[in-house]
């Protein structure tokens, strides 16, 4: 067995045992059981040795790290799913969706279901039944390596916004997140009478540079207001 036999969901079930506040051969059973197809009670009747030796043949591709190869697009049952592979192509839309299903580890098949979509264009009204499928059947050689290279690339263009975010240790994190993506989407809607699936189309710098404008904007205005009044608003 190789990496490239491991899908999301098996992936994310044997970090879930790992996590597990369990005795080390208790883990080595479940993974074994998870991997191999047969039955815990089953596992359980093999002699020590014997089953020590058959985990240690199945899980040896474990030892190494997941490759970091990022394709251009995956193909299931005849149909291509394009991998989004630029940061300046990520949409408004595919950013605020990335930014809140990337807040939760566990949630690989999720975050995928962002960058990996059929199609030329991004659609989040058939998230749901993408991250379902990626689950299932993606293999985890392709979500793990993109995820963490998109999960740095955001990064790496939200440091362009200070004044949108500040950095600590563990990357970015936003200044407004007590408002919320959506709220500013709103306002944008509002100020630019513009619908949200038309905000939600542009690309996610662009969007970021109108939200940092709009709260420069607010800011100095209500600065202007506490100078004439003598109090803060």
């Amino acid at each position: 067995m190789e990496w490239k036999d491991i899908t999301i969901g098996k992936f994310r079930e044997i970090q879930h045992i790992l996590a597990e506040d369990e005795p080390d051969l208790t883990k080595k059973i479940y993974i074994y059981a998870l991997l191999s197809g047969e039955l815990i009670e089953q596992v359980r009747e093999y002699p020590l040795g014997q089953f020590l030796e058959k985990y240690s043949k199945l899980t040896e591709f474990m030892e190494y790290p997941i490759p970091q190869v990022i394709p251009k697009y995956w193909e299931h049952e005849g149909v291509k799913y394009k991998i989004t592979s630029l940061i300046d192509s990520f949409t408004a839309g595919q950013y605020i969706d990335f930014k809140e299903f990337g807040k939760e580890k566990d949630n690989i098949h999720n975050v995928m279901a962002v960058l990996c979509y059929e199609g030329e264009t991004y659609k989040g009204e058939t998230h749901k039944k993408r991250a379902e499928l990626f689950n299932e059947f993606m293999p985890i050689t392709i979500a793990y390596p993109l995820t963490v290279f998109f999960f740095k690339c955001v990064d790496r263009m939200e440091r362009d916004f200070p004044r949108l975010f500040k950095e600590s240790s563990e990357g970015t994190t936003t200044k407004l997140s007590q408002y919320g993506w959506i709220v500013w989407v709103d306002l944008l809607s509002k100020e630019r009478q513009e619908k949200w699936g038309e905000i939600f189309n542009w690309t996610a710098r662009e969007f970021l540079n109108m939200v940092q404008y709009f709260k420069d904007k607010k800011e100095f205005e209500r600065s202007e207001l506490e100078k004439i009044h003598g109090r803060k608003f």
